[in-house]
């Protein structure tokens, strides 16, 4: 069995070759030297100002170990988004070399707490049959470390990846995010790539299409659009295409001359005049009665508009970002929505995925809802003590699917928070929040209106989707892993095909 030894080089090792400070030999050099045989040492680096060919030749002076240095690039050393797929990438390419029969030693020791925690999350799940975990003192020596920790609950088990090569390199030519888009958390590739592609496209003026589930973000990112836009200076304009009244929308739109309908005592602007020369948000645009599409169409098309009860013309110049949670190409073929409209906003697409898909991110946002959650409680009832969540209480939420996305999950951990006597937050409250009005949607798919629209099919698959995004969420992106927890692992190994075929 071949045996090496994984390890960030830090600067404790590099100060030993120069003798600098009480560090002995180093945490990496007194792994090879006390704790076992290794047959090769792949030491990973990615920001260094010193020569690395003096480090690696005075190291492999002290061992007959193979000393294998990777440049990994130059990122902050505290970023995990980068440190995690880097460590992979080099384990991942070890195992390739050299197959299966293979013990990993990773040095929890040398490098950032971002490094360690990256080792230490990868030794307990992804590589936990072939690795372990070591640390290292001068006082100690080297000694195996193991962490009692519940780590289920928090670990990333699949790769966040790379993104593709031509986004990556805008992202990094990019200047220093808004604290619009700084808010939005993630971790998980998907999201990566959606929030880079926003700030390339806030870069440039032309209209953007946000698509996406109920409660996943829209208007978050519309927001941050305009933050980064030319147009930021100026405020940006809201409309909720769905909110107002079908007969009133014309006047909030563009606005009316006094005396033009009964209730108006004197001229207004509408949404259109507040938003010149700023950006204008139009979330649920597949709600807007046809009537006002064309109107909004002729603002697209020649830049004027007439306020109600007016023939005098006005021009405007403002962007349009649109959000909306409908398949607008089938509101088109059941005659909702104009094609022409369509593709006069069709500047830029972004699609936010729904939150059972950003694999990483549940976690991250759990901390950051329960920590806004306590500070709104707290302002409220200033007798509120902040609360914490116990293990089996964030695995439940882990493991839901999360059909109202993130505005689900700050609502059940505002419930769960304040139904909280004392300061731990437990599963059963966690899960009575989150079950509660399940029973009446399971009775609606059972109880539907057959005839008109309704399709069995359609119906099967609803059902079969649900489980399906359940089972994926479950495993945590492990496709084999979900297959399992439907219950027939042989019939469900071609996971990949009937998954996407059903889900897309």
């Amino acid at each position: 069995m071949r045996k090496a030894l994984f390890a960030w080089i830090a600067g404790h090792d590099l100060q030993a070759t120069r003798e600098q400070g009480d560090v002995g030999v180093g945490p990496i050099a007194r792994a090879l030297i006390e704790y076992d045989e290794f047959d090769d040492a792949i030491l990973l680096y990615n920001k260094q100002d010193v020569s690395l060919e003096d480090y690696q030749a005075w190291l492999e002076s002290k061992t007959d170990t193979s000393i294998h240095v990777i440049d990994k690039g130059r990122f902050t050393p505290t970023d995990y988004r980068k440190i995690y797929p880097a460590a992979i990438e080099a384990v991942d390419e070890y195992l390739s070399d050299h197959g299966d029969d293979v013990r990993m030693v990773f040095h929890t020791s040398p490098g950032t707490p971002a490094m360690v925690i990256t080792w230490v999350l990868l030794g307990k799940t992804r590589y936990r049959e072939k690795a372990i975990l070591v640390q290292s003192s001068p006082e100690h020596g080297v000694t195996e470390v193991d962490f009692p920790i519940d780590l289920a609950v928090e670990y990333v088990p699949v790769p966040i990846g790379v993104m593709p090569c031509e986004l990556a390199q805008l992202r990094d030519g990019l200047p220093d995010e808004s604290d619009e888009f700084s808010s939005i958390l993630r971790n998980s590739k998907v999201m990566e790539e959606q929030v880079t592609r926003a700030r390339v496209m806030a870069m440039y003026d032309y209209h953007v299409i946000i698509v996406g589930e109920s409660g996943t973000g829209k208007e978050l990112f519309a927001r941050a659009i305009h933050s980064e836009s030319p147009r930021s200076g100026k405020e940006l304009i809201t409309v909720n295409s769905g909110a107002i009244p079908p007969n009133l929308i014309e006047a909030e739109l563009f606005g009316y001359e006094k005396g033009a309908f009964t209730d108006a005592k004197k001229e207004r602007k509408g949404s259109f005049e507040l938003a010149n020369g700023s950006t204008i948000f139009f979330d649920e645009i597949g709600d807007m009665p046809l009537e006002v599409q064309v109107k909004l169409l002729r603002v697209i098309e020649e830049g004027t508009f007439n306020r109600v009860g007016s023939e005098k013309t006005k021009k405007v110049d403002v962007r349009i970002i649109v959000a909306t949670n409908r398949d607008l190409k089938k509101a088109i073929s059941n005659g909702e929505f104009r094609e022409d409209l369509l593709y006069r906003l069709r500047g830029g697409i972004i699609k936010l995925p729904p939150l059972r898909e950003r694999h990483g991110d549940i976690s991250l946002l759990i901390d950051m809802l329960l920590e806004k959650t306590n500070r709104k409680l707290k302002l409220q009832n200033p007798d509120y003590n902040a609360k914490t969540i116990s293990i089996d209480a964030k695995r439940e939420l882990l493991n839901y699917h999360w059909p109202g996305n993130v505005r689900e999950l700050e609502h059940v951990l505002l419930q769960s928070a304040s139904l909280t006597y004392g300061d731990l937050i437990e599963q059963a409250t966690v899960h009575e929040a989150i079950y509660e009005f399940l029973p009446a949607s399971t009775h609606e798919i059972l109880n539907r209106e057959m005839g008109g629209t309704f399709s069995l099919e359609d119906t099967i698959n609803e059902v079969k989707k649900h489980y399906l995004d359940r089972a994926y969420s479950k495993a945590d992106g492990v496709k084999k892993e979900a297959a399992r927890l439907l219950g027939d692992e042989s019939k469900y190994q071609t996971y990949d095909g009937w998954y996407n075929k059903l889900c897309k």
